[in-house]
């Protein structure tokens, strides 16, 4: 597959403060790779790398990046802000773990018609930092983009411009 780079590279470098990026090696995911590594005051490394894309029947394209296990909530906010402003249709899912990733994502498509058969769920739930998703708003208000904490919608994050 080829290699994907993420377009928003030098934001995220300097929405954290990074100073170097450099490039890993491929693993076997479903659209390539792309690495960054970042390091802030709080945290010494936050590398992203994308593990993979998907777009659902429905056309949701979901986007699947590997994050640092140790991001503070700030800085959630700050990398999902940077990757949404340059990928605006994406619902963008930031895992701390690639351990199962290609195992995820080969499962994808199955599990859009219901057969849950190899999918990692409860590795999924255990190392979603955060996802974000697009949301209609209340009384014809207009739609949104939340991210939200874990991968439930119990705790917002904040809204991507």
């Amino acid at each position: 597959m080829p290699i994907r780079h993420i377009g928003a590279a030098a934001l995220l470098l300097g929405a954290l403060g990074a100073a170097t990026a450099q490039a890993a090696s491929p693993q076997a995911t479903s659209e390539g790779n792309s690495d960054m590594k970042t390091s802030s005051a709080a945290t010494a490394a936050a590398p992203l790398r994308t593990l993979g894309e998907y777009t659902d029947p429905h056309g949701i394209r979901r986007l699947y990046l590997l994050v640092s296990p140790n991001l503070s909530d700030a800085q959630i906010m700050t990398l999902a802000q940077a990757v949404h402003a340059k990928e605006k249709n994406a619902w963008l899912w930031l895992l701390d773990s690639d351990e199962k990733a290609a195992q995820m994502m080969e499962a994808l498509p199955r599990t859009a018609q219901g057969d849950m058969a190899g999918y990692p769920g409860a590795w999924v739930q255990a190392h979603t930092v955060a996802h974000s998703q697009q949301e209609l708003l209340p009384k014809g208000a207009g739609k949104r983009w939340a991210l939200y904490k874990g991968p439930y919608t119990g705790t917002l994050l904040g809204e991507l411009p």
